[in-house]
């Protein structure tokens, strides 16, 4: 009995959302090919997941909405299964796929694909999902009821693509996961739905088996020549090797598919292309609303595939009716409906709570609630106060910063200042960004031959052989390049990076296509070219894979993506290891710490020990929702190099850590200065804080007024110490 319930919630988790999709495949959008089929299925069901689950979350508690959603999940697809009329043909595969061998080739590398990302990704390298995804998950499964707060800004609403939490919260309430082993599984299902999607699609219009079978392959581990930089590596140091190999501009899947807004992205980018294939053949309104709804679930997974994909299906919907409506001269209006998905996209993305909806909300209305908030905690605090009691010192209006362009109207602007430059993941949490020359060897390096030849070759044999879904392809490529180049964001224009992202996978589909046609060319100089550039593409793969898997790599690698450290500046410290200094000893008596030599891994196992014990003996007590300010030095508010600190003590220890945005003065980073000083009075009251979280692992020494105040029983009263070698966690409750 005890292994029937898990069975059958596995069997409810994946096997609902995948037959809703089957049935939208088949029934409405009139898919044959198994190759879109399969893996379509999972990825329209996720869709489904993701859309039904965030409206349902505003009005229903976690548990309850999760099966009311499986439920409604099952009457719709009985209902389409009803009312819809049964395909005329069985699903099949093309007639380029009907050979045995050929199918074990695109079954092989699905689970090739599967097995090369689910290793590192159970093992734990999970890059941003532990930083800004895996708080939100865990807020997903304890809030009462959406909206949900930011995690950085607990009286502010988050806007976030939050898409892929929901689901890795699904999976791990119900399959009874830790949420990183659900981002794990995501990924591992996700990478090869890419694939198989790739090599369909591409297939599919190419009539080609080795152009799609390349075009997967390209996808999601296509390369750049950043090998010819592995002679810099150093054997002794094998992470060398991987900071040679790794694009610090032009990333493809093959890095970002451990980012869990990619990893959903990528496979949902594709699932809608395909969608779009049939409408643009025969349209419907019920192939609109499909379309439009699918699309607009982009806008909770990824704003850099979003907006590039709307744009492209604009411009083809415009160029399908410009051409219908010269060939047939009908009413425009009619051929007009063929953008009504564009149309339901935008305003479904609009209202919902995602990134796109926060844009409006942030930039331009500046809700500003944690001040109304804190001042409303100061005064409560003031009326309760009896006359016997120390008076409360309520804190002046804090000044406000003067206004920014990220506070202003128009928050972007054009990059003037380093035009023909692009930013550049190094270093990228510090407050300058570094840019690079795009005429650059190592930019060139890093676009070549997938981008420099993919794009405007693909492109180009798009538009001269009316290959419309090629064309989606190539424009959404195209367009994705233009906010890394044109726009300009202050230091944090580095997160126009991930708009290269698509860049690069479009070009890579697109190189597929084309490669695939070169080596059965009858021209011997072309055939060459095209060995040239496929062992090109996937040398820079086979060696990450090679190097990556290792288990020692693995575990450093682990360690960088947990502590949000940057690849160049671990190089460094191994290059030049330094102990780290020992803090001051804790306020409390606790017994003395054994000392240890510090390593990467041995510190951040020990974070992760100390803060996963503090929510153990919070979680129980708190359910989560109570507020705790962890002391740390006065120069890391905001935290900009520390900031994935502050993400994993909120996400381990599951108590909000109220701190300001990371990239900007608030409110939030004022009351929390004043706090890490003096923990006065106003400080806490303001941000609300229940918990005092003392600790040395960010190696600071507490000021005298802290140790003053903390030695103050009246105030503050440890509860709980928990040790790791020469580190130590205590716990205070606030009792004022």
């Amino acid at each position: 009995m005890s292994l029937l319930v898990p069975f059958v919630h596995a069997v409810i988790v994946f096997g609902v959302p995948i037959l809703f999709g089957w049935v939208v495949l088949r029934r409405l959008v009139r898919e044959n090919d198994l190759l879109i089929l399969v893996p379509g299925s999972f990825v329209v069901g996720i869709a489904a997941h993701m859309s039904g689950l965030n409206e349902l979350r505003h009005y229903m508690e976690m548990n309850v909405a999760l099966w009311t959603f499986y439920k409604l999940l099952l009457a719709a697809t009985l209902s389409i299964v009803v009312f819809s009329q049964k395909p005329r043909s069985p699903p099949t595969v093309i007639r380029t796929m009907r050979s045995a061998w050929r199918l074990l080739l695109v079954g092989g590398g699905a689970v090739v694909s599967s097995v090369y990302f689910g290793i590192p990704a159970f093992k734990g390298v999970l890059n941003d999902a532990w930083w800004g995804h895996y708080p939100a998950a865990i807020e997903i499964q304890t809030i009462a009821r959406f909206p949900l707060h930011h995690f950085l800004a607990l009286d502010d609403p988050l806007y976030y693509h939050y898409g892929p939490d929901l689901v890795a919260a699904s999976w791990a309430f119900l399959l009874d996961l830790s949420v990183q082993q659900a981002y794990a599984l995501l990924i591992t299902t996700l990478a090869p739905a890419a694939f198989l999607l790739g090599v369909g699609l591409v297939a599919r219009f190419s009539k080609r088996f080795w152009s799609g079978l390349l075009a997967g392959v390209f996808a999601i581990v296509g390369g750049n020549l950043c090998f010819l930089y592995m002679a810099q590596g150093e054997f002794a140091h094998p992470l060398t090797f991987l900071k040679a190999l790794n694009s610090q501009t032009m990333q493809g899947f093959n890095q970002m598919v451990f980012t869990p807004s990619h990893a959903v992205g990528m496979p949902l980018t594709l699932a809608i292309i395909a969608i779009f294939r049939h409408f643009i053949a025969r349209f419907t309104l019920s192939l609109a609303a499909i379309l439009g709804l699918t699309l607009a679930t982009l806008s909770l997974v990824a704003e850099w595939y979003f907006f590039p994909l709307v744009a492209a299906l604009t411009i083809v919907s415009l160029i399908e009716v410009w051409e219908r409506f010269g060939v047939k001269r009908e009413r425009l209006l009619q051929f007009s409906l063929r953008l009504l998905p564009i149309v339901i996209a935008l305003s479904w993305a609009i209202f919902n709570n995602s990134y796109i909806a926060g844009t409006f909300g942030k930039y331009w209305m500046r809700y500003g609630t944690f001040s109304e908030q804190a001042s409303r905690r100061l005064s409560m605090s003031l009326l309760r106060a009896q006359p016997s009691s120390v008076e409360l010192e309520v804190l002046p209006p804090l000044e406000k910063s003067p206004p920014s362009r990220l506070t202003s109207l128009t928050p972007l602007l054009l990059n003037l200042s380093h035009l023909g430059s692009v930013p550049t993941w190094e270093s990228a949490g510090a407050n300058e960004n570094p840019y690079i020359s795009m005429l650059s060897s190592r930019f060139l390096a890093e676009c070549i031959p997938v981008v420099i030849i993919g794009l405007p070759l693909g492109l180009l044999r798009a538009w001269r052989r009316h290959k419309r879904i090629a064309l989606v392809i190539g424009l959404a490529g195209l367009i994705s390049a233009a906010p890394p180049i044109l726009l300009d964001w202050d230091y944090r224009s580095v997160d126009f990076l991930r708009f290269f992202t698509g860049t690069f996978i479009c070009s890579a589909i697109l190189l597929g296509w084309l490669v695939g046609e070169w080596l059965f060319s009858q021209k011997k100089a072309v055939r060459c070219l095209g060995w040239a550039v496929a062992v090109c593409a996937l040398i820079n793969p086979v060696a990450l894979g090679w190097i990556g898997l290792m288990p020692s790599t693995l575990e450093t690698v682990k360690a960088v993506s947990f502590s949000g450290a940057s690849l160049a500046d671990t190089v460094k410290k191994q290059a030049s290891p330094t102990t780290a200094q020992t803090s001051a000893a804790p306020a409390v008596s606790v017994p003395t710490p054994t000392s240890a030599q510090d390593t990467p891994q041995l510190r951040n196992a020990v974070y992760e020990t100390l803060a996963t014990r503090a929510g153990l003996f919070l979680l129980p007590i708190t359910h989560g929702e109570q507020r705790a300010i962890v002391l740390v030095s006065e120069n890391e508010l905001p935290p900009l190099k520390t900031f994935p600190e502050w993400m994993k003590f909120t996400t381990l220890a599951r108590t909000p850590v109220p701190i300001g945005w990371y990239w900007e003065a608030s409110s939030y980073a004022d009351y929390y200065r004043k706090a890490v000083r003096t923990l006065s009075r106003e400080s806490l009251i303001a941000l609300g804080a229940q918990w005092i979280v003392v600790t040395n692992i960010f190696d600071h020494k507490l000021p005298p007024d802290v140790l003053d105040a903390l030695k103050d029983r009246t105030r503050f009263i440890p509860v709980s110490t928990s040790i790791e070698g020469r580190y130590f966690l205590t716990l205070y409750r606030v009792v004022e």
